[in-house]
């Protein structure tokens, strides 16, 4: 079950959509600084329940994103009134409203009639539930994960990873302290690491000629491999439905990129990044012109987002095979966004 559309108003720098925005299994959000790409990660982050608690701030969701905007009138449109932020799950529409006066927040369902939260608790929960097919509250928890750009948050996970005796027994049971090394960690260095280890930092375990077991403390393979390695094992902890990714290509080089995609790609569950980086979109061409997987192609899309001196957001959604034409004429990806800007302009003006 993947949250197939998205629709805002009034939420941060955004007026409104000129129209909801469509969401695949795998996203890729692009435009230029200020378009949008990080607050509509924020909005989706907000989703199942504003207010439940995420690790590893231990703040809930509404409260992570009023902390890195340093108020919540931030979050409204022109700091007042009224901010709506609709999903559709399904065929069912779930609205989240929030505003400038108490109560800060509140959600309805529309499947056939409404359910407001406000109204019946205990019915808008079991509906809720059901809608997004979770079961009790720590897997409504960890519906969605949201890495922000932001070293802090990054730091915060390795704090957890390497003091959390259960977290540490969960993935080394589950075998991911194995697979991660071969599935990521080997395609991106030269030498070959049979596990990961907490001791209680993490660390690789070295494959040497001599046999002699030789463990690297995973900080000295790089930042990229550091970050990659951080969030895989966070993900594979949690296992959310839906990962959102801010500023995916931070400190990875092009191969790393490739890899994290793959991984990313290979696993049940919905992703929305976001990127201003030619280095994502060449990775995205040449993993899906190794595959034959039909499926998998029309699972992705990339999605141009420009907002105009209205503060009107608007958006072109691109196929793979769109984006591989594009690439066979353009390789700049600020000329690509200039390009595909245009196109919408034009759109615009023809209506």
């Amino acid at each position: 079950m993947i949250i197939n559309q998205i629709d805002i108003k009034e939420f941060r720098g955004i007026r409104n959509c000129i129209e909801p925005i469509k969401l695949s299994k795998f996203v890729v959000l692009i435009g230029r600084n200020n378009a949008g790409k990080s607050s509509i990660l924020e909005a989706l982050s907000l989703f199942p329940f504003p207010t439940d608690l995420t690790l590893p701030t231990n703040l809930s969701r509404l409260q992570n994103i009023t902390k890195s905007h340093f108020q919540f009138l931030s979050l409204l449109y022109k700091y007042a009134g009224k901010a709506t932020i609709g999903i559709s799950i399904g065929n069912e529409f779930v609205r989240l409203t929030l505003q400038d006066k108490e109560p800060s927040y509140n959600l309805e369902i529309e499947d056939g009639g409404i359910i407001r939260y406000s109204d019946k608790k205990r019915e808008f929960f079991d509906q809720l539930g059901s809608l997004f097919r979770y079961k009790g509250e720590t897997e409504r928890f960890n519906w969605t994960v949201y890495i922000p750009n932001d070293p802090n948050h990054l730091s915060s996970i390795e704090t957890i990873l390497e003091q959390s005796m259960t977290f540490k027994n969960t993935l080394i049971k589950n075998g991911v302290n194995l697979s991660l090394m071969q599935e990521i960690v080997n395609k991106c260095v030269d030498d070959e690491y049979t596990e990961l280890l907490f001791n209680p930092e993490i660390v690789g375990r070295k494959q040497t000629s001599e046999n002699v077991p030789y463990y690297v403390n995973i900080k000295d393979l790089g930042s990229g491999i550091t970050r990659v390695v951080l969030i895989a094992l966070w993900l594979q902890l949690f296992e959310p439905h839906l990962i959102l990714l801010d500023d995916f290509e931070t400190s990875l080089h092009p191969n790393i990129i490739k890899e994290f995609l793959r991984w990313l790609l290979s696993k049940d569950w919905q992703v929305v990044i976001t990127t201003h980086s030619k280095d994502v979109l060449n990775a995205l061409l040449n993993i899906t012109e190794d595959t034959s997987n039909k499926a998998t192609l029309s699972e992705i899309s990339v999605i141009e987002l420009l907002k105009g001196k209205d503060d009107v957001l608007r958006h072109k959604t691109l196929s793979i095979d769109d984006l591989r034409s594009i690439f066979d004429k353009i390789q700049d990806i600020e000329d690509i966004i200039k390009s595909i800007e245009l196109e919408i302009k034009d759109i615009e003006s023809k209506k």
